[in-house]
């Protein structure tokens, strides 16, 4: 009898251990966390799982936390929907940058439903059979960055036309001089087509798409510099070459 109880005891000891050690590990995480989001100004990455996001989320980025977060990197993590609905309570998040991800309609869709963003980037990722159709930006984004993105024109302008975009950076796709000359932006002032597929300098009639635009960056050495000393004058565009 005396050996049951022990064994009883024994088995309850060490579950109240084993409860002991997970909570103190998602407090020390919960603690680095907070030291990270301190240091960095109120930024925080997650490379590891959907689960670590929603943990964290529920646990110390709700709207009441004492530091909240106002930017968020997500490398290589599948955005599920219940990953996007946590961040979407985040009211303090101004930009989301997403590394690394295969972005289909709705998951576009779901991100476009952070109203708070200001700045949304995209990098490295892969947007399949995403025709963007019936998806419209948040009014209060202002900047929208893709680097090194999988993405057609037709996506593009469909996400990017009559919105309040007023920075968009295509680096590194392969949006073409079909899809520049097609943006309707009426916000936009600055637009990066460096390392993209456009081969021309756009239209002179874009100017009437893109109203107060008045910085073009475009790869160094690709364009003769009487072509673009035609362009600057005949639109008033300032045409800035970079790498």
């Amino acid at each position: 009898m005396k050996l049951r109880y022990s064994s009883r005891f024994l088995l309850a000891l060490t579950a109240i251990c084993a409860l002991l050690l997970m909570w103190c590990a998602n407090a020390w995480t919960l603690r680095h966390s907070v030291d990270d989001i301190r240091s960095n100004g109120g930024e925080v990455t997650f490379d590891r799982d959907g689960g670590m996001i929603r943990k964290l989320c529920s646990d110390l980025f709700g709207p009441h936390a004492a530091y909240p977060v106002q930017r968020i990197e997500v490398r290589g993590i599948h955005l599920s929907p219940e990953v996007l609905a946590d961040i979407s309570q985040l009211n303090s998040v101004r930009r989301l940058s997403i590394k690394g991800a295969r972005i289909d309609n709705f998951t576009l869709l779901l991100i476009c439903g952070l109203g708070s963003l200001k700045e949304l980037w995209f990098e490295n990722c892969v947007f399949d059979k995403c025709s963007a159709e019936d998806i419209t930006l948040p009014r209060s984004l202002t900047t929208l960055r893709f680097q090194s993105v999988d993405i057609g024109d037709r996506c593009i302008v469909r996400l990017c036309s009559a919105s309040k975009v007023a920075e968009l950076s295509l680096k590194g796709t392969n949006f073409s001089i079909d899809g520049l000359n097609s943006l309707n932006m009426p916000s936009l002032t600055r637009l990066s087509i460096v390392a993209t597929n456009v081969q021309t300098l756009p239209d002179f009639g874009v100017v009437e798409h893109l109203p107060k635009l008045s910085i073009l960056l475009i790869d160094s050495n690709r364009y003769p510099s009487e072509v673009i000393d035609r362009f600057e004058s005949k639109t008033g565009i300032n045409v800035v070459e970079t790498n």
